[in-house]
């Protein structure tokens, strides 16, 4: 589609180029098709063209950004449970810790078990498969908040180290959010600039018509086997 597009607009640039070149003999009657017309059409066109490569940069970088924050999260959440685990917690609350940082690793079956499916013609799990019941990035949040408030409740739970207190666990979980909140808006705002720029390309008077026109016109003006129509209708063959 990306291509199509790009093609689309250098047609319409090089159809400029063709429109200026015949001077006074290119006079359409037409407002949307005359040179003046044409050449705020391109630019637009490639402003929104432009404007969707910019939104899909910050999109990219915005995604990047999310998996590196819940890429540690994992190692946290273990740290955490350590931590936990060599406090004053009770017996229920170092299993109930560590019950939480089971959720952020993925659950292999035993091979008695994956024996069992394959004997009951169930598909194999594929290699690294992980539980998206546990791993997605929601139920990651989720359990990481339950693992924040849990080890809030333990007495004994008073790290020394800045980055396991539990207030820059809840930034952190702030973090998390913030990161996949940006990820939501730059994916509409890469929706949003590719209906501006489809419209523009697509929609009535827009690239595509108005290319259609102008060589239709210089058909009409020169004659179907002319040398001039032969050239606009080559427009775009590069």
């Amino acid at each position: 589609m990306k291509n199509t597009i790009v093609r689309k607009v250098a047609t319409l640039e090089q159809l400029l180029g063709i429109c200026n070149a015949h001077g006074a003999s290119y006079t359409p009657s037409k407002a949307s098709i005359q040179p003046t017309a044409l050449r705020s059409l391109l630019e637009l066109a490639q402003q929104k063209t432009e404007a969707v490569n910019v939104t899909r940069s910050v999109y990219a970088l915005a995604v990047n950004a999310r998996q590196q924050s819940f890429a540690g999260l994992p190692k946290l959440a273990a740290q955490i449970t350590r931590i936990a685990a060599a406090s004053e917690a009770s017996l229920r609350d170092k299993e109930d810790a560590r019950m939480v940082r089971r959720k952020f690793y993925s659950v292999r079956k035993k091979k008695s078990e994956v024996m069992a499916d394959t004997q009951a013609g169930k598909a194999p799990a594929p290699k690294g498969a992980r539980s998206t019941s546990s791993l997605d990035r929601g139920s990651m949040m989720e359990n990481f908040q339950y693992l924040i408030q849990l080890v809030q409740n333990i007495p004994g739970y008073n790290p020394s180290e800045v980055e396991f207190k539990v207030e820059t666990l809840k930034s952190v979980l702030g973090d998390l959010r913030t990161r996949c909140q940006a990820v939501a808006k730059a994916a509409t705002d890469v929706s949003n600039a590719r209906i501006a720029r489809d419209q523009v390309i697509f929609g009535p008077d827009g690239v595509v018509e108005s290319s259609s026109a102008a060589r239709d016109y210089i058909r009409g003006k020169f004659g179907v086997v002319s040398r001039q129509t032969q050239q606009a209708m080559q427009s775009g063959n590069f």
